[in-house]
């Protein structure tokens, strides 16, 4: 589980540099691609448990919800501090 929420927020660092054209890829949206994905998949494996693949599966989509609004809330507050 770990491990499939880790590269989740690889795959999310990934995904926002390529959606963002003004982004630089750096390591720190890496690292808060895979704290949010761990943190997203973590709450909601507490909440609703991964006894089965469904549920385990609903874990990843949230994992990757929270991932994907944590990079966008940073990169909404950077834009800001630019101005």
């Amino acid at each position: 589980m770990w491990l499939a929420w880790g590269v989740s927020g690889v795959l999310i660092a990934l995904g926002a540099y390529a959606l963002l054209p003004s982004r630089r890829l750096g390591v720190f949206d890496f690292v808060l691609g895979i704290v949010g994905c761990l943190c997203g998949g973590f709450g909601s494996a507490l909440a609703v448990g991964v006894s089965t693949p469904g549920l385990f599966i609903i874990s990843e989509m949230v994992a990757l919800l929270v991932g994907a609004a944590l990079l966008w809330i940073y990169n909404q507050i950077s834009i800001r501090m630019t101005k």
